[in-house]
Parts: C-alpha cells; structure tokens; sequence
C-alpha cells in the first residue's frame, strides 16, 4: 500500500498529475526528475544520456515559457521531497523504477494518433 501510495505522489509531480501544474511547471518537473534520478538512482551511461538530453529539452521548453532558475529550484525541491519521501518508506530501488519509468513515459512522444 505504502508503495502505491508514493509511486502515486511520484507520478502526479512529473504528468500523471492530481495536482493541477502549468505546462512550465510540469517541464520544469521533468527536468527536475532527472536530476534527482541523478542523483539517486544507479543507472547506465546511456540512461544518463538519455537524462540529460531529456532534461535539457525539458529546461528549454520551460524557459521559453519564461521559468526562471528561482522556479526550476521550486520543481526540484518538489520532485526531490517526494523522491527522498518515497526511498524512506518503499526503497530507493521501488522509487528509482517508478520515477524512471514514469519519466520516460512523459518525455516520449506518442506516434500513435487514433481517429476521431
């Protein structure tokens, strides 16, 4: 249960959201989610590629919007305070594969368009 319930918090801070963000709020989200993956995670180099390429697409999409560092510090301390809630009570292997997971999920886009 504890699992579900911070795998939900994960999800909701990158697009699978209960909480309504701004479309900045939810690129400056990814970005942040990398970095905490980053941070907290063990992951491949290609994975961290990925990441950072992810990241820095996410970072640009925002600052177009007009983000600032001052608001990517606030999507941080958001993603980080869910991640580091969710490795105290699930794991950080349980929280590494969600937020991973989930994050890719959000930054690949659909080829897929079905007709009306």
């Amino acid at each position: 249960m504890k699992l579900i319930v911070f795998t939900a918090s994960l999800l909701g801070l990158v697009g699978c959201q209960t909480t309504s963000y701004t479309p900045m709020e939810l690129a400056l989200n990814k970005a942040a989610g990398s970095d905490v993956i980053k941070q907290n995670c063990h992951v491949s180099y290609q994975t961290a590629e990925k990441l950072k390429s992810d990241k820095d697409r996410n970072l640009l999409t925002a600052k177009e919007m007009g983000a600032t560092k001052s608001d990517y510090k606030a999507a941080y301390d958001r993603v980080n305070t869910v991640a580091v809630r969710s490795i105290i009570f699930v794991g950080e292997t349980e929280t590494c594969k969600s937020l991973i997971s989930e994050l890719a999920w959000e930054n690949s886009e659909s080829a897929v368009e079905l007709p009306d």
